[in-house]
């Protein structure tokens, strides 16, 4: 069912009304579908369930721990989260390009409605109704992925404090008291920021008020921190860690509605962990207003990512669980009340126990692969909207699968190998990838065919020679993409509950697929080793479609090719049968088993059906064709059906070995075989994962036998594998019902001997 369902959406829109595909309905406001509409029906329950309002809720008990840190502040109310686009950029200064503008990053009803994308919605009008210091905790909607710290609904709590710029004395005498409890307290404070142009102050402010707000902002951000991980490090159950500082760490940021800004991190388990972006209000945010007399500071922080770190939450997902076993836990968590002013107070406090959230589930992760084509964008697709978006598929899985999907990887960043894709095909008329460097930005094919009167296949080696040319254009990209901050997200995208991006592990270059350009032209050839002399690793990966080497000619001819490539190019190189699964289709007509043709073994057996198919008197040449390749014995080929995961592991360790790569997340020596990650379910659970790539090697080995499993799965007997594959699904749901069900049982009955 989910199967057939997830192929049916997969080219279809999702779902996104209560009434009709024209409109949506929220309580009794009815809302014109139109362009801009991607609201799926499965996310508008939420809209109500108001989850930092219910008592005992682990984020309810975060929003009035925050707000007892901060006397003196108004705790403000917006639970409706439609907002307009106006209200939810415009107002705040998001430039036009803003990525969180995209249909792929916010939830839209239409293209003059949306949901809130950040609290920071409401700031202006906040200040218009004349709040000078106030609190906000609403939940907000974004458009993510499917995994542990990502969930289309999270919340944040806004907090902002203004003053009138001739009471700015005030913000003064509050730090100066804020700082004196401070000396007194267990805190650690490293502050690495500076205000430069980097990070200015605002022209309309002079520079002392500005940092008198700036000085205030921060003494108020280090009592709140301090005032909730106190409790933390008291209960970690660690003695080393009860009388350990709580450490605070502040670090330059950009934000569109504050300058200058800051991110602050708290140092936990020994990792430096964000918890909110602040910074000093722009003035035209108070000119918006209409108070364009006051000055003032204003954070942000997601509620989610620090009541994951002070409560043990491992999964996002389980703040929406309706699961009694997880809203008992925190039934009876008291508020993480703030420190005393008074120091002689503050050594007779005794810190808040904090709850450690219990797994309450032990059911095993069940990991399904999906493959599928992506339709190259089309010419009239405009800049703004690509033709696949991979928010659109997790939305639909979502749609489909609710929380008990728990994660959806690409495969590479399901073995933690990170790419990027260099594009140096000058045809290319459309790319169904992103290109981190493109060469028609260089040069481009039909300008150089109509100038210099040439045909597509000349047109692309005068690219090429080109590229040569102005090789600097192209390490000077290169540079650029090997450098820190180009694998990291926008700093101008707002703060959401992902982690960080990785560093790139693989650079891939697209080539056009003419052969002469790899086995006789050289200028791929000297570009290839000018980046050797960069000390970039490389590796040529060659596809052929696997088709083809069921006519013993195009085998032979392909053998042949692979071989004048290597030798031409100078490189390590792959040579790779794909699209093994077509395989199938051609029972009749091949002759012998994969790894013959793999192997490149004994290509005597291929004579007589080479005389068969042209005349006899090319006998002699087949045979010394045959010798020659012998004699060199260099030409192997890697099979890969993408469908196959174990194919594509196998794939990916043998570029590996060509480039000489060493992954940093290899097995540690202490169990060389490659343990499975262990990971936590959507539960809660610990669970035993998918192994990384490293892993999958040791279980493999050299002697695997994949060879024989490819053949059989996909050439001899697929549709039997297939039959079988669907009996596991459904044996595995099964499994997973009774277990459930047996649990559920149990904890009936353990709840019953409990009460009297």
């Amino acid at each position: 069912m989910f199967r057939n369902r997830l192929t049916r959406n997969l080219s279809s829109t999702t779902t996104t009304t209560t009434k009709n595909k024209d409109q949506i309905w929220i309580g009794s406001r009815c809302f014109p579908s139109d362009r801009m509409t991607n609201l799926p029906s499965s996310l508008l329950p939420r809209l109500s369930q108001g989850l930092y309002e219910q008592a005992g809720h682990p984020i309810r008990i975060l929003k009035d721990s925050i707000a007892s840190q901060l006397a003196g502040f108004e705790l403000l109310r917006y639970p409706d989260p439609v907002v307009s686009p106006f209200q939810n950029f415009d107002q705040l200064g998001f430039p036009l390009d803003h990525p969180g503008r995209n249909k792929g990053d916010s939830y839209y009803l239409n293209s003059q409605f949306m949901l809130r994308t950040h609290t920071s919605a409401h700031e202006i009008e906040s200040f218009a109704n004349a709040k000078e210091h106030w609190l906000l905790a609403a939940d907000v909607y974004r458009r993510d992925e499917i995994d542990s710290s990502h969930f289309p609904v999270f919340h944040q709590m806004e907090g902002a404090s203004v003053l009138p710029r001739t009471k700015i004395e005030e913000f003064a005498l509050k730090t100066a008291e804020l700082r004196y409890q401070q000396s007194h307290q267990n805190i650690r404070i490293e502050d690495q920021t500076a205000i430069d142009s980097g990070n200015p102050i605002q022209a309309v402010h002079r520079t002392e008020e500005a940092r008198i707000v700036t000085e205030n902002l921060k003494a108020t951000i280090n009592s709140v921190i301090y005032g909730l991980f106190k409790h933390k490090l008291f209960s970690s159950g660690q003695p080393n860690q009860k009388n350990e500082p709580v450490q605070i760490r502040w670090i330059p940021a950009y934000f569109p509605f504050t300058s200058p800004s800051f991110e602050v991190e708290v140092l936990f388990q020994n990792k430096w962990l964000e918890i909110l972006g602040c910074g000093v209000v722009q003035q035209r945010t108070l000119i918006e207003a209409k108070v364009p007399e006051k000055i003032g500071w204003a954070f942000g922080l997601g509620l989610e990512r620090i009541a994951m770190v002070l409560f043990s939450i491992p999964d996002i997902r389980l703040f929406w669980s309706t699961d009694a076993r997880f809203k008992e836990q925190f039934l009876h968590q008291a508020i993480l009340s703030p420190s005393s002013s008074s120091p002689q107070q503050q050594q007779q406090e005794n810190p808040v126990e904090v709850v450690t959230f219990q797994p309450f589930s032990k059911n095993p992760g069940c990991y399904k692969d999906l493959s599928f084509w992506i339709p190259a964008p089309t010419t009239t697709t405009s800049t703004t909207e690509s033709s696949f978006e991979a928010n659109d598929l997790f939305e639909i899985i979502r749609d489909v699968g609710g929380s008990w999907v728990e994660e959806v990887k690409l495969y590479f960043r399901a073995i933690s190998r990170p790419i990027l894709v260099i594009n140096l095909d000058p045809a290319a008329d459309q790319l169904s990838y992103e290109a981190a460097i493109d060469i028609r930005d260089l040069i481009r094919l039909e300008e150089v065919m109509e100038f210099h009167r040439l045909g597509p296949n000349g047109g692309i080696l005068f690219c090429l020679e080109f590229l040569e040319k102005n090789f600097d254009w192209f390490a000077e990209k290169l540079a650029e993409l090997s450098s820190p901050s180009s694998s990291s997200e926008s700093s101008k995208r707002p703060a959401s509950p992902a982690a960080p991006a990785q560093e790139i592990d693989y650079i891939v270059l697209d080539l056009p697929g003419q052969v002469e350009i790899s086995t006789d032209h050289e200028s791929l050839k000297n570009v290839l080793h000018k980046l050797e002399k960069l000390d970039w690793r490389l590796a040529v990966v060659q596809l052929t479609d696997s088709t083809h080497i069921v006519d013993p000619i195009k085998y032979i001819s392909i053998v042949l090719l692979n071989l004048k490539t290597m030798l031409h190019l100078g490189l390590p190189q792959v040579n790779v049968l794909t699209k093994i699964d077509l395989l199938k289709h051609f029972n009749e007509d091949f002759k012998l088993k994969l790894d013959f043709y793999t192997d490149v073994q004994d290509l005597s057996y291929l004579l007589p059906l080479l005389e068969n198919q042209i005349s006899p008197k090319f006998a002699n040449l087949n045979k010394a064709i045959i010798e020659l390749i012998e004699d060199f014995n260099l030409v192997g080929f890697e099979s890969l059906c993408v469908e196959d995961k174990t194919s594509m592991t196998k794939l990916i360790l043998t570029i590996d070995k060509a480039l000489g790569y060493y992954p940093s997340h290899r097995p540690s020596l202490a169990d060389p075989r490659g343990v499975p990650k262990t990971t936590t379910s959507s539960d809660g659970a610990q669970v035993v994962g998918e192994p990384d790539a490293m892993a999958i090697e040791a279980q493999l080995g050299p002697s695997s036998g994949l060879l024989t499993e490819i053949q059989e799965r996909w050439i001899d007997y697929p549709e039997l594998y297939d039959h079988f594959q669907r009996q596991l699904w459904a044996d595995e749901s099964q499994l997973v019902q009774q277990r459930a069900s047996q649990l559920s049982q149990i904890h009936a009955i353990q709840k019953n001997k409990q009460d009297p």
